[in-house]
């Protein structure tokens, strides 16, 4: 709940991402795809929705609400893009992409 204290962890969260850049983003990717899988899957649950249904849509939007800001952190982290090696650019691409998939659920009616 203390929001100095997590900004200083999420500012240090690029530094140590630097140095297996590809490893992280594959265990960020390893969490968020199939989260988003599960959030898509609950969003097609008809109206009324079990209180169940309701909690892990909630949990759900949790944890990628939480990757997002991560991916973000990460990506943001970047001087500029002619400083990046193709494989860094790649892993941007990469993280940004499965971020942007999340706007078609945006289109899904809300519970």
């Amino acid at each position: 709940d203390n929001e100095e204290q997590l900004t200083e962890q999420l500012d240090t969260l690029p530094s140590l991402c630097r140095f297996q850049l590809q490893e992280s983003s594959a265990y960020v990717l390893s969490l968020f795809e199939p989260c988003a899988q599960t959030y898509s899957q609950l969003l097609a649950v008809p109206e009324p929705c079990p209180a169940d249904v309701e909690a892990k849509m909630s949990e759900c939007e949790g944890m990628l609400a939480w990757l997002v800001y991560i991916i973000g952190t990460v990506l943001g982290s970047h001087l500029t893009p002619s400083s990046n090696s193709d494989a860094q650019q790649l892993v941007d691409a990469e993280l940004t992409a499965i971020v942007l998939q999340l706007l078609s659920l945006l289109d899904q009616p809300s519970h």
